[in-house]
């Protein structure tokens, strides 16, 4: 049975309906944190931390082996974590708790990560912090469906889209300075640091909005919980354009910093990596708002259409041109498909959300379309790369980036079945 919800399109800041600037920061600030754990972590400081603790024949499969796992703790705990939050009443409010809680296990992740001198206990801090993330993750992006007037979605979603993408330059611009090969634990220790702060300013700044009414006597098992969302078709559609962009996005970037050593041949190839991460990132960063404010009045789909054949179109030169100075372009180039889609992504989803009782829940469900292309990139990725190594790393490369492309453009064909959704 689906649980109603009396709270639409209030402000629980107070001073009317719609959210100012200071607000939309506030609750847009922990995404900073979040992105700067996310930016760097897989695609530069752990790569580079590997390199001292394996031969470099086994980095592909151990790396994509922990961003797999890594990603299947996201994908089963996110969903758990949103229902809880959802259901929560402690003193603390559905979300705090949660939030903190979460930011803590991460940080502790991040701390074992620090001290690892051997695969297992990389291994383990990872996981560890991955659980953290995905606790107050799961609590903290349900956030804007508390707080967010419907017709104030895309410019919220813009703001999330920008801190997102200012979260990641910083991190790969830290990156670049404080991670070299074989040593990696500055940048944990600077983002356990960011984290920290991010969830205490979130906790002290954004109020707990009252818990949605629901019926009395209502009861949903676990198990109806997770499939009701699937029975939405606009919800199932938004989740697989979001998959599909997600499983371009993370093909690209789990190996980028192999790619940029055995492919473009750059000696400095930690740096060259967060580098051309950083560009993309920065790329992606300008316009987000605004994008997120347009889709308010033109509509989404337009906008993740035109995202996903930038990015396509960007893979595709990818696959065949290997220099430097034309991996910084097409990073340009996917960081405005980038920062397009991920201005309007959060609005799509609120748009479609199926039960406004449990929007922790269902962003959660949400999420696996993120924490799924996580998991499947590196294994697919890994066994491309190894499996096409005979014939050259700019082969196994092109292929997965000719996959990838096609991934971006399915998303923005997809995208126009959604009915009802501008």
């Amino acid at each position: 049975m689906a649980y109603t919800t009396t709270m639409e399109g209030t402000s629980p800041f107070g001073g009317g309906d719609r959210l100012g600037l200071r607000h939309q920061l506030l609750l847009s600030a922990y995404w900073f944190s979040l992105s700067f754990q996310g930016g760097a972590l897989l695609g530069v400081a752990i790569p580079a931390h590997i390199l001292g603790l394996t031969s470099n024949g086994n980095k592909v499969w151990v790396l994509g082996l922990l961003g797999g796992f890594s990603s299947l703790v996201l994908m089963v705990a996110q969903p758990i974590a949103g229902t809880l939050s959802d259901l929560s009443s402690t003193r603390w409010g559905r979300r705090r708790s949660f939030l903190v809680s979460g930011a803590a296990v991460n940080v502790m992740g991040l701390a074992l990560m620090i001290a690892a001198h051997n695969l297992t206990l990389l291994f383990a801090g990872f996981m560890i912090t991955s659980f953290g993330e995905a606790v107050s993750s799961a609590s903290y992006q349900a956030y804007l469906p508390d707080h967010v007037p419907k017709e104030q979605y895309g410019e919220a979603s813009g703001y999330v889209g920008a801190m997102v993408m200012l979260g990641t330059l910083v991190s790969f611009g830290v990156a670049g300075l404080v991670v070299q090969p074989r040593a990696a634990a500055p940048f944990y220790m600077v983002t356990a640091l960011v984290v920290a702060a991010g969830a205490v300013l979130t906790a002290i700044a954004i109020p707990e909005p009252p818990a949605p009414t629901r019926p009395v006597g209502a009861r949903a098992s676990w198990r109806e919980m997770w499939v009701a969302p699937f029975r939405h078709p606009n919800f199932v559609l938004v989740f697989v354009t979001r998959a599909l962009m997600m499983l371009a996005l993370y093909a690209l970037f789990t190996f980028v910093e192999y790619y940029v050593r055995d492919v473009i041949h750059v000696t400095r190839f930690v740096q060259g990596a967060a580098l051309v991460a950083g560009v993309a990132t920065l790329a992606a960063l300008f316009g987000g708002v605004f994008t997120g404010w347009l889709s308010d009045r033109i509509g989404r789909k337009l906008i993740v259409s035109g995202a996903s054949v930038l990015m396509a179109s960007a893979l595709t030169v990818l696959a065949f041109v290997h220099s430097l100075s034309v991996l910084l372009v097409v990073g340009i180039v996917f960081g405005i498909a980038l920062g397009a889609f991920s201005a309007v992504d959060w609005a799509l989803a609120m748009d479609v959300l199926p039960d406004r009782a449990f929007v922790a829940k269902d962003l959660g469900i949400w999420g696996i379309s993120t924490s799924l292309p996580q998991t499947i990139a590196p294994f697919v990725g890994g066994a491309v790369l190894v499996g096409l190594s005979p014939f050259g790393a700019d082969v196994g490369f092109g292929a997965l980036y000719l996959g990838a492309a096609a991934c971006a453009a399915a998303s923005g064909v997809i995208v126009w079945r959604l009915q009802g959704v501008r």
